[in-house]
């Protein structure tokens, strides 16, 4: 089951100080630390669906849209298209990660700016997850933007 917390945005950390995340709420997940030679396979499959993902949203009139209300520029969309790649300043995050028992599944993919959304996310996962050894569980309060493209809007 996944609940999610009642407060208005998550507050992480970045070099010490509080990032604001709006209208990002934590969910109660566990973690399930896997074995990192299967972690690394799912890397490794990760990069063509990255590019997949890329592709399709690209091609999509109604992701187009999207993209370009976040920022997106014309240039990083057309190389979306064509190649597949993530636009500058962006990455594809797995919601819940992959060495904490995520998948590459699209629903649990996210294009998220890299300064400072993904930099918190990323810190606040590594300060839950410090010190677990594969097969270990363990339940968190994690901090998960909903959709597939993170912030929505450009600030």
């Amino acid at each position: 089951m996944v609940t999610t917390d009642s407060r208005p945005d998550f507050v992480g950390k970045l070099k010490g100080e509080d990032v604001i995340l709006p209208n990002v709420k934590t969910e109660k997940v566990t973690f399930n630390k896997r074995n990192p030679i299967d972690t690394a396979q799912l890397r490794k499959d990760f990069n063509m669906v990255r590019k997949d993902l890329m592709k399709s949203m690209a091609n999509n009139p109604e992701k187009i849209k999207e993209l370009k209300k976040a920022g997106i520029s014309d240039n990083d969309i057309e190389d979306m298209m064509e190649y597949g790649l993530v636009p500058d300043g962006w990455q594809v995050h797995h919601k819940i990660p992959l060495d904490q028992g995520g998948t590459n599944d699209v629903e649990n993919l996210v294009l998220i700016k890299n300064h400072p959304y993904h930099k918190v996310i990323t810190n606040e996962q590594n300060s839950l997850t410090k010190g677990m050894k594969p097969g270990d569980r363990k339940k968190v309060d994690f901090p998960i933007p909903k959709g597939d493209i993170y912030p929505p809007k450009k600030e």
